[in-house]
């Protein structure tokens, strides 16, 4: 499967490695293990969407995130997405557009993506403008 997860922080920071062709099967597989884990934090938890091996993901796994449980899941934090180039500028822009938040934001490094994240531990921001989904 195209998508690891690990952790980067344990119980704060995930590290989601995704590479080559992401398509939605790979996506409902990857949702289904981060619902779980989610269902068992203790706390808020952010995701580092490492994504310079990607080659391109297909707009049905980004609409299967979008339709699932995971983006209103209590525990669900913030994303920072590491590398990919325009297909992860797209892709975090149709997300962060569809889900009305500022949930993903693009970093150079691990370590910036980190820093942002810990420095941030909140639920992702409404954008401005828009009222959350219900």
């Amino acid at each position: 499967m195209p998508i690891e997860l690990t952790w980067m922080l344990p119980d704060k920071i995930l590290l989601a490695r995704w590479y080559g062709m992401v398509r939605a099967e790979d996506a409902s597989i990857f949702l289904e293990e981060l619902s779980l884990i989610l269902d068992e934090a203790p706390r808020l938890l952010h995701i580092v969407l490492e994504a310079s091996e990607l080659i391109d993901v297909t707009m049905d796994a980004v609409y299967l995130y979008l339709g699932s449980n995971i983006n209103f899941h209590p525990r669900r934090g913030r994303i920072a997405a590491v590398g990919g180039g325009y297909r992860v500028e797209i892709v975090a822009d149709v997300i962060n557009r569809i889900s009305q938040y500022d949930l993903i934001r693009l970093f150079r490094t691990r370590e910036e993506a980190q820093d942002f994240l810990l420095s941030h531990d909140t639920p992702p921001p409404v954008r401005p403008g828009v009222l959350p989904p219900i």
